[in-house]
């Protein structure tokens, strides 16, 4: 092996042995895959580490982090105290790469599997961008690499994102498989029985195989890259796992604690010093022109054609660059509430009238899980998958990798990732929303069909605990609108969020309309709704609620003011996360009431619990148990989401 790879291994290994922790195995086995990626084809620059055509490499196993470092650190993007405290706080170092910790990382990785999504989102981007600007030939053209090991190929994510790559023919993706056979528990051999040429290929991709010499794994690359090609590559890459320690070519090396011994061993197999952190100034030379000097080049050359375009076709060349910057079209302007048609419709109906409103926007990526016709996520005519030029996407029932991809496509930035389905389904979501929110990707998830109320489908489709449980990720805002004013601001939101992921919650049932003119604040999450007592200081009891159970709550509250003369304040809890970072005594004003508040949300009661704390009594009306294969109506009645119930409810208090 050369001098260059056996340096990266040796800086590995000793920034292991310090930090007493890491993952040496693939450090070492995965290293001669790096260093090809990067001493000639990755384009990264020093001044611009962001830079939109630079390619992307996604290290799907994440926990190999300590072989993407050493080309950081002898490329001068990292320091020698970074290196020496590897995974400790405040380093550029984490013990999983993190884009937030390095700008040298293009996606935050660790949960196995989900990188090769996120791969696959980002060539997604690549190709769709690049025929929608067609005419700015050059400003986007570049390639998508991903590193994965077995453990990766094991996930059922990769198999649904490598098949929905196959069948959208991203030849500009290529998956390099540091292929050790051996994984934490066992050889790999005692886990797998498929071929896995077959299985690749049959998914629609190319197959290469090589040694680890990097010069071998360059030509596979090229090959890959040869210009009649139009499928994804997959290249397997034979390397020895732990190579040059005691735990070669064994699953102990997998996470194998490195010893000074150890150190000493590796160094007598390779020749090379692993000790005091010391390399030749060879080493540096060598990285900083075949890494930070190539790639400073290519920045500066893509930078002369941005400046060429800004004065030959400089309108398409800044919708480009405002898309790059995340500045979006303002959907506030866009959308037009008064086209709706029917005030006493589903939420799901209101989105599908504005998303016809965007017909024509290409700002977005809309991913659906076979469910556009359901959740009526969908844009525009057609589909990416027919040409490359729309920007709807029929992901198949791949609600996982479809997720996984919308991180991708932030990650690559150029266009807003929409994805749809119901739910119920966000179960399969959650750990790609989570790694969204860790990575302040600002996607926005659509999910419908969010009650009892979708009836006959039965418990499997009615959603009981996954409102808290979205609620429950840090950095996520989960809005559940109860009319189309509600979803217009939640579709406007979205589009000028940067930082945190949106979960859009929406209806199959009709809802009656609760608001007779647009309310005129949605900043703080909640809102009285339009009536009688909106504004009354001496209201009996305040009710507060989400989504369709707000209307209930205004048909309860006019009726308890007619027989009764009770008078009622109602309130819309869209955004309850929102509602709840308020200032308390801005919260207790809103609630205020001379005889307590009461919750309504058919959904599971957590959450909900903080708002007791500012009202004398506090009354709750939830979701706690599964529902049956029955009449949507029937089954909310039953459950107590009825306007005869939250009356009984105030009136026995």
């Amino acid at each position: 092996m050369n001098r260059y790879v056996n340096a990266m291994r040796s800086l590995a290994l000793q920034a292991i042995n310090k930090a007493k922790q890491g993952h040496s195995g693939m450090s070492i086995s995965a290293a001669p895959i790096v260093y090809t990626l990067y001493k000639g084809l990755m384009t990264i620059s020093k001044s611009h580490p962001k830079w939109f055509n630079r390619d992307r490499l996604v290290l799907s196993a994440g926990h190999g982090s300590m072989a993407l470092y050493p080309v950081f650190y002898f490329s001068s993007l990292l320091t020698l105290d970074d290196i020496k405290n590897f995974r400790n706080d405040n380093y550029l170092t984490p013990g999983h790469p993190e884009v937030l910790a390095n700008n040298y990382i293009d996606a935050s990785t660790g949960p196995l599997g989900q990188g090769v999504a996120n791969a696959v989102g980002m060539a997604i981007t690549e190709s769709y961008l690049r025929t929608e600007f067609a005419t700015l030939k050059g400003v986007i053209d570049h390639y998508t690499y991903c590193i994965v090991g077995d453990g990766d190929l094991q996930e059922g994510i990769c198999y649904e994102a490598m098949s929905i790559a196959g069948k959208l023919k991203l030849s500009k993706l290529i998956i390099l498989h540091d292929s050790n056979d051996y994984q934490l528990d066992s050889a790999v051999s005692d886990v797998n029985i498929e071929d896995l040429k077959m299985r690749v290929e049959s998914m629609g991709w190319n197959y290469l195989k090589t040694d680890n010499n990097p010069e071998n794994i360059f030509k596979a690359i090229a090959e890959a890259k040869w210009k009649k090609n139009v499928k994804p590559t997959f290249i397997e890459v034979k390397t020895i796992i732990g190579e040059g320690t005691s735990f070669e070519n064994s699953n102990e090396a997998h996470a194998a604690a490195i010893s000074n011994d150890e150190l000493e061993k590796f160094s007598k197999r390779f020749h090379i010093k692993t000790n005091n952190f010391e390399f030749h100034q060879e080493i540096f030379d060598h990285f900083f022109f075949n890494v930070v000097a190539r790639g400073e080049s290519a920045y500066n050359q893509w930078q002369q054609l941005v400046d060429q375009y800004m004065q030959t076709n400089p309108e398409q060349m800044q919708r480009l660059l405002n898309y790059i910057n995340g500045n979006y079209e303002d959907l506030n302007k866009l959308l037009d509430e008064n086209k709706i048609t029917n005030l006493n419709d589903s939420t799901r109906s209101y989105l599908k009238q504005y998303f016809n409103q965007l017909k024509d926007l290409k700002s977005a990526l809309v991913l659906s899980a076979d469910l556009a016709k359901s959740t009526f996520t969908k844009i525009g005519e057609g589909a990416f998958n027919d040409n490359h030029k729309n920007p709807y996407i029929k992901f198949g029932i791949r609600e996982f990798a479809m997720a996984g991809a919308m991180n991708g496509i932030s990650l690559h930035q150029g266009v807003k990732a929409i994805g749809g389905t119901f739910l119920a389904f966000s179960d399969y979501m959650k750990p790609a929303i989570r790694l969204a929110a860790i990575s302040n990707l600002a996607n926005l998830f659509i999910f419908s069909h969010d009650s009892y109320a979708v009836g006959g489908d039965g418990p499997t489709h009615q959603p009981v605990d996954q409102l808290p449980m979205l609620r429950a990720i840090p950095n996520v805002e989960v809005i559940r609108p109860a009319d189309h004013y509600e979803v217009k601001y939640a579709l406007s939101y979205s589009f000028k969020q940067k930082q945190k992921p949106i979960c859009l919650i929406t209806s199959r049932q009709t809802i009656k309309q609760i608001n007779d003119q647009k309310p005129q604040d949605f900043s703080k999450g909640a809102y009285i709704i339009n009536s009688p007592f909106s504004f009354c200081k001496d209201v009996d009891y305040t009710i507060i609620a989400s989504g369709s159970e707000v209307s209930l709550a205004n048909d309860a509250a006019k009726e308890l003011f007619e027989k009764h003369k009770l008078k009622i304040k109602v309130i819309s809890a869209f955004n309850l996360n929102l509602f709840l970072r308020q200032k308390p005594e801005d919260i207790k004003s809103l609630l205020a009431s001379k005889n307590g508040l009461l919750a309504i949300e058919a959904s599971s009661e957590m959450l909900w619990w903080k708002l007791s704390i500012y009202t004398n009594k506090f009354i709750q009306i939830a979701a706690n148990q599964f529902g049956r294969s029955a009449d949507g109506d029937k089954l909310m009645n039953e459950f107590g989401f009825s306007v005869k119930n939250i009356i009984n409810q105030l009136l026995n208090q």
